[in-house]
Order: C-alpha cells, then structure tokens, then sequence
C-alpha cells in the first residue's frame, strides 16, 4: 500500500480507473503540461501539500561560502560572546558589535558582564585565563553549548579550521574579488563575500588590500543592504586578552580569530587581521599561544 505525496498547491489529477480499481496511472498538470507521472498498482489516498522552506537557524547570515570539503556554510550573526554568572553564551547583535578591553579584563566565573576573547578550546570552560599552556590542550570546540540567540540546541555550531579559512580567501573560485578591508559604523575590520555575491543597488565594494581605509565604509544602514545580500565583516577587536590584561595591539586596529587547528602544544592557527601605513589592511595567517584570549566566530 502506497501513499502519495504530491507537491503542489493546485493541479488537474487523471486517474485511470475508479477509486475502488486498480490504479494504473497518476498524472499532476502544469497547466497544460505533465509535471509528474508514474504508475501505481495501488493508491489508497492522494494528499497535497504545500512545499516549504526550510527555517534558517536562528542567529545566521544569509551568504554561504564553499569550504574544501562538504556543504557550503554560513556564518554566525556576531563575534561569540559568554555571560560567565548565568553561562549564557549569545552572537554579538550586530557583525560589528566588540566589547574590547573594559569587559575582558574582569573575566571570571562569577562576572556578570559578558566577555567575547577566549583562551584557545576553550568551549567547556571559557573563563580559564591561566597562562599554561598544558591548561588549554584539549580543545573543545564553543559550537557545542547551545547558543541563546543561536537556535538554544547544543552542537548546532563550529569553529572553522585553518584549511577551510585558507580555501574561503584564497582557494574559492573569485577568492581576490571576494575580500577586502573596510569599515563599518566606524569600527575597522575585514569583509568577506558569499560565493554568489551580487552588490546591493547604490552602494560600491572594492575589492583588494587599500591604505588608509579609503574605500568600503558603511554607515550602519548602507551595511544591513550589505549584510542582507550575505556580506560577512570580521571586526579588528584591537585588543588581545593575557590572563586578565588585555593588550593594545601598537596599530589599535590589528586583530586575531581563533581557528579549530592546532600547531604545536603551545600554539594553534590564527587567522590575523592586521593594518599598517605600507600595505594597508589585509587578512593572513599565523600562530598564537593556546593561553592568549582571542575573538571567535562560528560557522554552520
């Protein structure tokens, strides 16, 4: 005994015999054209239904970007941030949302602020700020707490690795035309755009690595057009946590992300925002000790 499931709001059915007969037949038209037609023996039922779209998770952006292997994924609304006295974990409001330095430095278990530079694996314990090394080698990824903002259902979320980083800036198809320094309501950083970029009307995107931040700046209503059609922008936190000191980097606008990969038993991949007055902003590679305090962002 079958039952059919027929994808479509309106349509003309033909049966071949009378409900009580044998089946031979079933047609669903398109207007005048046959959309679906198979045979059955026998039907006992006919439902229509309408087809829909999947929900989004709760907390992601809209662009998706081609990792090396498996499906495309989209990153999370905001920077990671935690809430040490309720252990609540969120996404910034906004892609350009930092708390810096006067929030980082109380870090502890009792702090009812909220703090969003972590010691490396840090997903089971996001307070540890020791400065061992041998504290932090077993490497919980944050993606698996349930993130309030983020659909509230633990392992919904990950932390890119350094390959799928690498792949995003530098391997995809159209990398060089998909990256470039700039600004959003006045707070440095790196933007990123989904494979299937088209830019909103009105407004301009410059690719490539510029001096000054002269291109690419968004005021916070030119940047929701931007991050409607998937942009991505990575905020230059500026600051770097150690214990419970957070450091200026010398520019102010420098900035690392966390990576989920390893380099040693002392230090793991970072993805380094950075600017200075020869170059200008770009977005590379490097190392950090596993017991710095650095920005995450999560992916699905």
């Amino acid at each position: 005994m079958k039952k059919i499931l027929l994808m479509a709001v309106a349509a003309i059915m033909t049966i071949s015999a009378s409900a009580q007969e044998t089946v031979k037949k079933v047609r669903v038209y398109e207007g005048n054209k046959i959309a679906y037609e198979q045979n059955y023996t026998q039907v006992d039922s006919i439902v229509f239904v309408n087809e829909e779209t999947p929900t989004e998770l709760e907390g992601t952006l809209s662009g998706k970007f081609s990792v090396p292997v498996g499906e495309p994924i989209q990153f999370s609304q905001g920077n990671l941030q935690y809430q040490p006295v309720t252990n609540t974990w969120r996404f910034a409001e906004h892609q350009y949302d930092i708390i810096g330095s006067a929030g980082n430095s109380y870090i502890s278990s009792d702090y009812n602020g909220w703090i969003d530079l972590f010691g490396w694996g840090t997903g089971d314990n996001p307070t540890l700020h020791t400065k061992e090394a041998s504290d932090y080698t077993i490497y919980t990824d944050w993606g698996v707490n349930p993130i309030s903002n983020g659909g509230n259902t633990p392992n919904q979320w990950r932390t890119l690795t350094y390959d799928e980083w690498r792949y995003i800036l530098s391997a995809r198809p159209n990398a060089s035309k998909l990256k470039s320094n700039g600004k959003v309501n006045n707070v440095y950083g790196y933007i990123i755009l989904p494979d299937d970029w088209v830019l909103p009307d009105g407004l301009e995107f410059v690719s490539g690595v510029y001096k000054n931040f002269d291109y690419n700046n968004y005021n916070t209503i030119q940047w929701a057009k931007m991050e409607a059609a998937g942009a991505v922008f990575l905020p230059q936190t500026a600051v770097v946590r150690y214990g419970t000191s957070c450091s200026t980097y010398q520019t102010n606008i420098n900035c690392h992300y966390w990576t989920a990969t390893p380099y040693s038993e002392e230090e793991a991949w970072a993805l380094y925002i950075y600017y200075n007055s020869y170059s200008g902003g770009t977005c590379t590679y490097g190392t950090m000790k596993i017991y710095y305090g650095l920005p995450v962002r999560l992916v699905h």
